[in-house]
């Protein structure tokens, strides 16, 4: 028996095959495929945040509606946090803060006052105020279009008040009224 030979040629890999199977091995390495997906994923957070936080402060910074105003009546200037873009009105003696929206006015002023506002069986509202100013009474009526307080600050008395052609938000009475401050 005789055996033949076979003759045993060395196997070529061809060049595209060979590059795909290093790449695919490194590819099948844990690692490898770890850190770029992370590295990946912690880049799409830190750019999701960055918009968020600007995107935020954007929207944020011009969210509130209320503005410093202040308006002198004589012998003494009221100012509080008051609604954006009011002007100053004067009418019977008086400076008032005046906001038009949709061509109806919201009113503030503070007058001297002698006697505590009775509000007999209108509803009430508490309001924190500003230092140095002492709340003796508050209400408003059931249509939200007048609220009224009488306040302490000093040794007078002063009554707050605030009116408009459109009911008025009672979160956003307290927030006025807590403001005033009375000098």
């Amino acid at each position: 028996m005789q055996q033949s030979k076979v003759q045993e040629r060395p196997v070529r890999r061809h060049a595209y095959l060979s590059a795909n199977s290093l790449r695919l091995r490194q590819d099948d390495s844990f690692y490898g495929f770890a850190r770029r997906n992370i590295a990946l994923f912690v880049a799409g957070l830190v750019l999701f945040l960055l918009v968020v936080t600007v995107g935020w402060r954007y929207f944020t910074s011009n969210d509130t509606p209320y503005a410093q105003a202040t308006a002198s009546q004589g012998d003494f200037t009221f100012s509080a946090k008051y609604y954006k873009n009011a002007v100053v009105q004067k009418s019977r003696g008086m400076n008032y803060l005046v906001r038009t929206r949709d061509g109806k006015e919201t009113s503030l002023w503070v007058a001297k006052s002698d006697a505590v506002l009775p509000c007999r069986t209108n509803p009430t509202f508490d309001f924190s105020p500003m230092p140095g100013v002492r709340v003796e009474s508050s209400c408003y009526r059931q249509d939200r279009l007048v609220f009224a307080a009488d306040v302490t600050a000093g040794n007078q008395v002063y009554q707050i008040n605030m009116t408009s052609q459109e009911p008025i938000d009672i979160q956003d009475a307290k927030d006025i009224f807590g403001s005033v401050t009375i000098n």
